[in-house]
């Protein structure tokens, strides 16, 4: 609001558009920097400097062009880290369920347990190493302590054992978790500096509100990404962080476990519904063969380490999270533009954006509905009439939505910096703090 002088009221300084461009970009960087918590790079990546720096830095640039996927990395990593802490109290004869599988349980002398949070996610990273007696090495997956079922079909599901079926034989490896954070590069010092800047940014965002400053579309930008990152934090915050080598131990009697099968009957109709065109998006864009690898895989190729249910949780959870990352770009919905037409392809895009993912949800449910379809029918011509008659429409379709959802999210980002060229007064104005000192 304008006073009798022409200011406005709980205005301090003016801002240049240069210095919100940096400011939030700083955040940005800073934020999904630390967030992001890779896995133990392969071997012919970590004998290389050039390779590991090259390995973070796509990294980052992915949760920059997609935070939602490592949305969904983070969640289906903390699910597998979950039921790595219950196979561990299965193994020990210490109750289940609900959050208690990822507390560090005690044993009945009231010591702390060798296993904790930290181990888990330390396994699934990749962090664990089994040398064999004649020197081999193989890492220690997800599936070798936790029973895997991928069926073919219902009846495959119907014979297979359900979720307390026992784990197989594994000997727990002890290893102290001392030693694990010795390996993990998390800098407590540089994670402080970020919480506190954007804790400043949020701050600075509800004084605008309640002083009725004009907020830019590139700050709500920032917002989305400060949400998302403020997520990973919350999913990965037990993995330990940038651990560029694994632990090497021996194992008795370790018996890995053969990768999961892929459903079969679904083709690339499964893929499509379940959401796996989007992974395999992801690794042909990178298109050297690590792309997968970043969203968790060390081997470069996708695998289903959870079942087939779990894996349609984290990429509903992914769509979700698409879905809010575009609902807060609606929050610029009346906010003042330099021009109609602006004002029209911001709110468009921003719609799309929150609008697409709820859609693929539907595609995924829908998928899910499908296959049971399938599996139930003994026709061959049933089955190939269902492949021609949703295949080659859906494919049509989440190619058009893959485009969409894209080009939408890159006019998003161009718009949010070229609306900065004519800052309004409200929008140029800083906050003055001392307005919220009460004062006679």
């Amino acid at each position: 609001m304008d006073n009798a002088d022409g200011h406005l009221d709980g205005a301090g300084d003016t801002r240049s558009a240069l210095g919100i461009a940096w400011s939030c970009l700083a955040i940005i960087f800073a934020c999904t920097w630390t967030a992001i918590h890779p896995n133990i790079p392969s071997e012919h990546i970590r004998h290389s400097e050039w390779k590991l720096r090259r390995w973070r830095l796509i990294q980052a640039i992915w949760a920059l062009m997609v935070p939602e996927l490592m949305v969904m990395w983070a969640v289906q990593q903390w699910a597998e880290a979950r039921r790595v802490s219950e196979a561990y109290n299965t193994a020990h004869g210490i109750g289940r369920g609900g959050m208690a599988a990822l507390n560090d349980v005690e044993k009945n002398d009231g010591t702390a347990r060798t296993w904790t949070r930290v181990h888990s996610f330390f396994l699934v990273m990749g962090g664990i190493i089994n040398r064999a007696e004649d020197g081999a090495t193989q890492t220690v997956h997800y599936r070798d302590v936790v029973p895997q079922r991928s069926p073919q079909s219902s009846e495959d599901r119907q014979s297979l054992p359900d979720d307390t079926a026992q784990p197989p034989p594994f000997e727990w490896p002890t290893i102290e978790k001392e030693e694990i954070d010795d390996k993990s590069k998390g800098d407590a010092l540089a994670k402080a500096i970020v919480v506190i800047q954007t804790s400043y940014f949020l701050i600075q965002l509800l004084a605008r509100v309640a002083r009725r400053l004009t907020i830019t579309k590139l700050e709500i930008m920032t917002l989305a990404y400060a949400l998302l990152c403020g997520m990973l934090y919350a999913f990965w915050w037990h993995k330990p962080y940038n651990v560029q080598r694994p632990i090497s131990i021996r194992i008795q009697n370790f018996k890995p476990q053969p990768p999961p099968r892929k459903p079969a009957g679904g083709g690339y109709l499964a893929r499509i519904m379940n959401g796996g065109f989007i992974l395999n998006l992801h690794g042909s864009i990178v298109g050297d063969g690590e792309g997968l690898e970043v969203l968790g895989e060390l081997n470069g190729e996708l695998e289903l380490s959870m079942n087939v249910n779990l894996h349609r949780v984290a990429t509903i959870s992914s769509f979700m999270t698409a879905t809010a990352f575009g609902g807060v770009h609606c929050i610029a919905w009346n906010f003042e533009f330099i021009t109609h037409s602006e004002r029209l392809i911001w709110n468009i895009c921003a719609a799309l954006v929150t609008a697409i993912p709820l859609v693929w949800i539907v595609m995924v449910l829908l998928g899910h509905f499908v296959d049971q379809l399938r599996d139930k029918s003994s026709s061959a011509l049933f089955k190939r009439f269902i492949h021609v008659a949703l295949g080659i429409p859906l494919f049509v379709l989440v190619f058009i939505l893959v485009c969409a959802y894209f080009l939408c999210r890159v006019i998003l980002v161009v718009e949010a910096f070229v609306l900065l060229r004519d800052l309004p007064p409200s929008a140029a104005a800083s906050v003055d703090w001392t307005s919220f000192i009460p004062h006679v």
